[in-house]
């Protein structure tokens, strides 16, 4: 368990390098900018900017060994040549850099003890996630490998991501990390913002972000303790949706302030980053890009300059783009598996294999227990759909979600005035972005009800509105008393050290609870051993099948569940082009 902890810390130092390089350049474009990113931006960052050089290496070279190696020391290797930038961005927000450390160190190992009891809870990380990351590690990128198992043509970041996060390190601990990382910088982002300003400034989104993080830890919503270790995109888009609507809240809460203008600048840049990264770590994220609607609220207001927007643009292409570049290699399509985003390309899928999956991904949402031909054809499906939701294992955080949600409104509704809620806080444009928000995220639920609504895909959907009412109508005081003290002391220095003190107390002891053998294991990690057998040669490249099942997990590649005939691979420069039948 110590050495998974271990393993996300250095991860999350690879990262938080990569971070500091990129916040460089943009404060060279926009100089002020790093006043609105908190330390776990920085890893935000990196984790982008070790997409990107993942995405465009892979083109290349093979991702794990020495590559991987190589990318991940030189990250740490920047954060160590950086380390008056660290702890520029701790000041920033009032936070010393032993409390940061702190925080940081105590997630880590944390989140990173969850890894190993839950390498096997997601099926598709047998079925394809890991057969997909060690496509990435050992063979350059293959044009067309859609056509050897169609799911290798889901373009999904965190698959050459992952690879160069195994670090070139025996095995596939580092690559299993996504998950925790991301949760990790989501921890330090939100806490560092809630504990950073006196007042009721910001109020709003610190107490939307802390619900977001208490969610995600304690409570089935993101399905962490089951698919931490799980290279899968889910549980990262679901995250970064949710965090992406904490920034917009952000940025809502600090129109007007005068003083706060750095602020909204960096806020509004982050906003972009992370919309972009939760689409290209999964394409159902797509409606997240509707709050970018919020900046440019912003602009028109006259909060944030022409050149805040730009930059954030910016930094969206050069995310977006590589990776639709991507996805036209390995599938033909701009969005697989959505047969008319499919480009003329030799390599492209039969046109009927993407249909047929669309199909099944629409209908397996709907009813798993029926084909496609049978659930498409009406709303039959829908009363049994419905009849499976009292047995989601979310429901009960949304039935006490709800609850509190009907017991703040009835206060208010009765005490009126008298009590203080955080809408009271807030100038008049900071209350009516809170109609934009609901809206998009009204939109978000009718993509994934429309697309495929298996409850689990649209989880961060569906929490939003009960999210976003808490966020709005928890009460602060009383019209007569005064509300700021509870804020100026959470604002304070000593406050912060004591909550970076308290959760690595934490830490300490919910590790303290394992057996020795357990905590000091030099193999945290142990996948399911398959039983394959060879199907033949693709370019050189030995084909497998499972002889039970469908999955594959760590089996020798390339190993798919079952192997289409007639395929053709022909040598494409340092490459292949593998086609389906004509």
């Amino acid at each position: 368990m110590l050495m998974a902890g271990v393993v996300v810390l250095l991860g999350a130092m690879t990262c938080l390098g990569y971070g500091l390089l990129a916040l460089r350049l943009a404060e060279r474009l926009n100089p002020g900018v790093a006043r609105g990113v908190t330390v776990g931006d920085l890893g935000i960052l990196g984790y982008v900017v070790l997409g990107l050089v993942a995405t465009m290496g892979h083109v290349f070279v093979p991702l794990g060994g020495l590559p991987a190696a190589a990318v991940c020391l030189l990250g740490i290797g920047l954060l160590l040549g950086q380390w008056r930038g660290l702890a520029r961005q701790t000041d920033a927000f009032g936070w010393g850099m032993a409390a940061t450390l702190l925080l940081l160190l105590a997630a880590c190992l944390r989140l990173g003890a969850m890894i190993p009891a839950s390498t096997r809870g997601h099926f598709d990380t047998g079925l394809y996630h890991l057969q997909a990351v060690r496509l990435v590690m050992e063979f350059p990128l293959i044009l067309g490998s859609a056509n050897i198992h169609m799911r290798f043509g889901y373009n999904s970041a965190v698959f050459p991501t992952a690879a160069l996060l195994s670090g070139g390190l025996p095995g596939l601990l580092g690559a299993l990390t996504t998950n925790a990382l991301l949760m990790v910088f989501v921890i330090l982002a939100v806490t560092q913002r809630a504990l950073s300003r006196a007042g009721a400034i910001g109020l709003r989104s610190s107490l939307f972000g802390l619900l977001v993080v208490g969610l995600a830890l304690f409570t089935p919503l993101l399905i962490l303790r089951v698919w931490m270790g799980s290279p899968n995109s889910d549980v990262p888009s679901a995250l970064m949706v949710l965090y992406g609507f904490h920034l917009a809240l952000r940025l809502s809460d600090l129109g007007g302030i005068a003083s706060a203008a750095p602020e909204r600048a960096g806020t509004a840049a982050m906003l972009a980053v992370v919309a972009a990264l939760a689409v290209t770590l999964k394409l159902s994220a797509l409606p997240v890009v509707l709050l970018m609607a919020i900046p440019a609220l912003a602009w028109r207001r006259g909060w944030l300059a022409g050149r805040d927007i730009a930059l954030g643009a910016g930094a969206a292409l050069a995310i977006g783009l590589p990776w639709l570049a991507r996805g036209v290699a390995t599938s033909g399509c701009l969005a697989y598996p959505q047969p008319s985003s499919c480009l003329p390309v030799p390599w492209r899928i039969n046109a009927a294999v993407a249909q047929s999956d669309v199909d099944w991904m629409r209908s397996w949402a709907r009813r798993p227990d029926a084909s496609p031909e049978t659930v498409l054809a009406d709303w039959s499906w829908l009363p049994d759909w419905v009849g499976r939701l009292a047995i989601e294992p979310s429901r009960p955080t949304f039935l006490v979600l709800g609850g509190l949600v009907a017991v703040l409104l009835a206060a208010r509704l009765l005490l009126g005035q008298r009590l203080v809620v955080v809408a009271d806080t807030l100038p008049g444009a900071a209350r009516r972005d809170m109609l934009v928000l609901m809206a998009i995220a009204g939109a978000g639920i009718a993509f994934w009800f429309i697309s495929a609504p298996l409850v689990r895909y649209g989880q961060s959907w569906l929490v939003l509105p009960l999210l976003l009412l808490i966020a709005q109508v928890a009460p602060v005081g009383w019209r007569s008393s005064r509300a700021a003290g509870a804020f100026a002391t959470m604002a304070r220095p000593r406050f912060r050290t004591g909550v970076a003190l308290a959760l690595g107390v934490a830490t300490l002891a919910s590790l303290a609870g394992n057996p020795p053998r357990r905590l000091f294991d030099p193999v945290p990690v142990t996948l399911p051993e398959v039983t394959v057998e060879p199907r033949g040669e693709l370019a050189g490249i030995p084909i497998h099948v499972p002889r039970h099942g469908n999955q594959c997990w760590d089996a020798p590649r390339l190993c798919t569940p079952d192997r289409r005939d007639g395929l053709v691979a022909t040598p494409f420069l340092w490459t292949w082009m593998v086609r389906g039948p004509s």
